[in-house]
């Protein structure tokens, strides 16, 4: 199932803005690529912030959102591509996108089986 980009970000925001009790963010009008950025800079301080004052309260945040662990300690060890905030919060935006696709596919497929059973039924 497809979800249209932009639902697709502005869902992604609210469950960050929720997983990280953090306030809801403004995405600014713009491409969709403008916005992914701003999104990620500003979750990348968002991380930064709870790195260096709740380093533990943000790993449990990380282990609950099912982030991989291993992608999480190449990215806190510094061998990502970027700084260890910028690729956590790139993991995180990409493990919550994830999971928005994934719950959209199972409620088409419900949806899906449904009417199949639905036109197994005989009418009366």
């Amino acid at each position: 199932m497809n979800i249209e980009p932009k639902r697709l970000l502005e869902q992604t925001t609210r469950e960050i803005c929720e997983d990280f009790e953090l306030r809801d963010v403004l995405m600014h009008q713009g491409s969709e690529e403008e916005r992914l950025a701003e999104m990620r800079k500003w979750l990348s301080e968002a991380v930064a912030e709870m790195m260096e004052h709740q380093m533990e309260q943000f790993l449990n945040t990380l282990y609950r959102l099912d982030v991989s662990e291993k992608k999480a300690v190449k990215a806190l060890n510094h061998e990502m591509n970027a700084p260890p905030a910028l690729a956590l919060a790139d993991l995180i935006i990409e493990r919550e996108m994830q999971k928005i696709k994934s719950r959209a596919w199972y409620k088409q497929y419900l949806q899906t089986q449904k009417l199949n059973e639905d036109e197994d039924v005989e009418r009366w």
